[in-house]
């Protein structure tokens, strides 16, 4: 009975104010809320629920791009606004990249461990490369930031949020002391030059400072 009032009311309202001629039987309120129902969400990667950007550039794994450099070049960010510090005797190398400079992220290998500069950027549009530490990780949830969905430690598979999948290739790095990987760390990846192995990228743990070789595998 109040229901069939109120919509009678706010049709004359309708009618009487703005001229609007609507049938009472036309109108139908809101359903009340159920409070007792179950509200369930389910997360699949956060490229599916954050709008893609208007100047949204692909890069495939381990390929990325010049955001922005320091004057003095002793540092530069890449597309997902990570930071990385230059050695010095790359420096007067990184004063000739500009922003949008496609660079390619490779580990150097073995050095020794007082060295912090284990990785490289190789610049594709000068031919030229220049050592780095990696001093801030990416922005958090930025779109082209990566980060772990699930992982399985046992078979050493991992999902990152950009929907790819990853093989490591040792599934125990995964599982060290202290060191264990989990869901929502953040990943950059990069190119492995190692000649003695078949996982052609590497998957780098900005929380834990380690990488590992990985392959992209379509489950």
């Amino acid at each position: 009975m109040k229901t069939k009032f109120a919509t009678s009311l706010l049709a004359t309202i309708l009618t009487a104010c703005f001229g609007i001629s609507l049938n009472a039987s036309s109108l139908k309120l809101a359903e009340p809320l159920d409070m007792n129902q179950k509200n369930e969400w389910k997360f699949e990667t956060f490229s599916e629920i954050k709008a893609q950007p208007i100047n949204y550039v692909y890069y495939p794994p381990g390929y990325h791009s010049l955001l922005s450099r320091a004057i003095n070049a002793e540092s530069f960010k890449t597309e997902d606004d990570s930071t990385w510090y230059v050695a010095p005797s790359s420096q007067a190398t990184v004063a000739w990249w500009v922003t949008g400079d496609p660079i390619v992220l490779y580990p150097r290998g073995w050095t020794w461990c007082w060295d912090n500069y284990k990785f490289y950027f190789f610049n594709t549009r000068t031919q030229t490369s220049a050592e780095v530490y990696l001093f801030d990780g990416p922005l958090n949830r930025g779109y082209y930031t990566k980060e772990i969905v699930s992982i399985d430690l046992t078979y050493g598979t991992i999902r990152l949020t950009d929907d790819t999948y990853w093989e490591v290739e040792n599934a125990f790095v995964l599982t060290t002391s202290h060191k264990e990987w989990y869901g929502g760390q953040a990943i950059i990846v990069g190119l492995n030059n190692s000649k003695y192995s078949v996982f052609d990228r590497i998957l780098l743990n900005v929380e834990r400072g380690i990488y590992v070789p990985a392959r992209q595998y379509q489950p």
